[in-house]
This record gives C-alpha cells, sequence and structure tokens, in this order.
C-alpha cells in the first residue's frame, strides 16, 4: 500500500468529508481486481465504463476519486457538447476520451502510439459504443513524418526514445504532424500528454493552433522535455505566440482564473523538485466564450457530489 498514493486519494477534493469511503474504495480496488485477471469493469460518470487491470494508473486514479485530474477533467466535461470536437493526444487506455466523448457526448480524435495500450483504449471505446463517434488512431505525433521508437513497458511513462536512451523493449511508431492528422478537422480542445515530447508535437500543429475553433489545449508538463533538449518555456512561448493564456479552473463555483506565467513555472519547478510524476497546465484563448460555455454546461454526478 502506497503511502503516497492514500495521500493524494484522501486530499482529494472530491474526497474530502467522505475520506472513510475513499479509502473503501481503495480496498475494495485493490482486493477485487486481483480476483479478476482480465481487468474488471467499473462505473464511471454519466453512465460511462471502463475496464482496467491493476496496472492502468491512468484510469485506476478514477476509482479512487472520481475525477483523477479533478480541476482539468471537470474543465473537460463543463466546456464540452455535442458539437465540439475534443482530441487526445497521448489517450493512454482512454480516460479523457471517455470522459469529452462518453459523458460530454463531443466528437473525439484519439490518439495512441503504443499497440499494447492502443488496443486497450478501443476495447473502452467499444465498451461504450463509441466507436462512431471516436477515431482512434494508433500513431505518434511530431513535427514531421516520420518512423521512431517508443518504449513500451513503461505503462503511463512509454514515450519516444531519446538519441542518447538505451532501452530494451521498444516498438517502431509511424509519427505525423498533427496539422496532417486534422487536415480536414476543426478541434475545440486538446488534452497532450506525450511525456516530453510536446514541443515537436506542437511545432507540428502550426495550423491547428490556429483554427478559430480551438480554444483550450490542456498540456502536461513536469521537465521531460529535457531528455530531448528542449525546456517546458518553449511551450509556453509557442502557445502564447498564437494567444493562449495559463488559467486555473474552480470546478466547484465553475471560475476561471488567470495565472502568470512566472506562477506556472515556479508551480512546475516545485513540482519536479518533489518529483511529483503529474503537472498539467491549462491554456484558453478566447476566455469570455469559454465561461459562457462553463455557466451553461450541466451538472456533473461523481462519487455523490455535484459538479
Amino acid at each position: 500500500m502506497s503511502l503516497r498514493t492514500l495521500w493524494a486519494v484522501f486530499n482529494h477534493p472530491l474526497n474530502k468529508g467522505q475520506r472513510l469511503k475513499a479509502y473503501s474504495r481503495y480496498m475494495k480496488w485493490h482486493i477485487g481486481s486481483r480476483c479478476v485477471p482480465g481487468g474488471a469493469v467499473c462505473n464511471w460518470v454519466n453512465d460511462v465504463r471502463f475496464i482496467a487491470s491493476t496496472r492502468d494508473f491512468g484510469l485506476i486514479g478514477n476509482i479512487y476519486s472520481g475525477l483523477h485530474d479533478f480541476q482539468e477533467m471537470a474543465y473537460t466535461f463543463h466546456v464540452l457538447t455535442k458539437d465540439d470536437l475534443f482530441v487526445d493526444v497521448g489517450a493512454n487506455t482512454g480516460a479523457y476520451t471517455l470522459l469529452a466523448c462518453g459523458a460530454a457526448g463531443a466528437r473525439g480524435c484519439s490518439i495512441e502510439p503504443v499497440p499494447a495500450t492502443f488496443s486497450k483504449l478501443t476495447t473502452n471505446v467499444n465498451l461504450n459504443n463509441l466507436a462512431n463517434q471516436v477515431k482512434c488512431l494508433n500513431i505518434g505525433v511530431g513535427a514531421q513524418e516520420e518512423t521512431i521508437l517508443f518504449t513500451s513497458d513503461q505503462n503511463v511513462a512509454n514515450h519516444a526514445v531519446s538519441k542518447d536512451e538505451h532501452v530494451d523493449h521498444t516498438v517502431s511508431v509511424r509519427v505525423l504532424p498533427l496539422d496532417t492528422v486534422l487536415r480536414n478537422d476543426s478541434p475545440s480542445m486538446m488534452k497532450i500528454d506525450v511525456e516530453g515530447y510536446e514541443v515537436p508535437a506542437l511545432r507540428g500543429a502550426g495550423q491547428v493552433l490556429r483554427s478559430e475553433t480551438l480554444h483550450s489545449v490542456i498540456l502536461e508538463m513536469n521537465g521531460l522535455g529535457r531528455r530531448y533538449g528542449f525546456d517546458d518555456r518553449c511551450i509556453m512561448e509557442i502557445l502564447k505566440n498564437v494567444g493562449f493564456r495559463c488559467y486555473e479552473y474552480a470546478p466547484f463555483s465553475r471560475e476561471l482564473r488567470s495565472v502568470q506565467d512566472e506562477r506556472v513555472s515556479d508551480q512546475l519547478r516545485m513540482a519536479q523538485e518533489r518529483e511529483e510524476y503529474c503537472a498539467n497546465v491549462l491554456f484558453i484563448r478566447d476566455v469570455e466564450s469559454v465561461r459562457e460555455k462553463i455557466r451553461n454546461a450541466p451538472a456533473m454526478h461523481v462519487n455523490g457530489r455535484q459538479i
């Protein structure tokens, strides 16, 4: 039992005031999941379900806490409708895709490079009858079309192999620019989680980033770009140049708060010093239009709480 995981579960906003229930979910999963070798079907939000096994770390946090990435996931649900296209880059087993497309009803383009993980993604998409609503692509994204190696045995941390990296388990993956993948589409929102490869991904998405329909981008920024020679400040500069700014979201009050670049940099630095795995940053353009969408969004019910 990980004390760090339990601390995160107990202090999750959706578990405050009901820590005993959270602990019960935690223990029930750890005991029950070992009795279902192929994975267990778990009920989630708005009748969405997913299949998770003991190593599906991209899904398990939602079992413990309802919404693992509380602010970002609540924002995704509140800002998207059936008229929107959500692009999930580095989809893993599909948590954000299921939330955006299954719970919120948006159309989706879900991209996952590692074949074994991609198989789990498509299983979860099909479980929710979303095959006609979500296009799943077993590719990577980058600045240009090429074929590169990805790690294949690091679960949610699988990534493009850098030139100085020596790993045993890899898979060859076709990589395309997002401008090519989305040539005929206009996304409203993107989530990009590519384990440090964000700068090449953004450099291959110049047209997409300038699309008038794109109002939100969620990016994981955790300093891993250093293995490819990139700094997180480069990510912020690319997005600032096309009109995006950093915001924090308060799900219960549905408030968006502007965040200064320096504060974001300080938060990311402190997260890296504490060796925290994930530091998501929300970038928004045309914020007044987004605020209107959020005000009109239906409520989400999760873990007995209304958001």
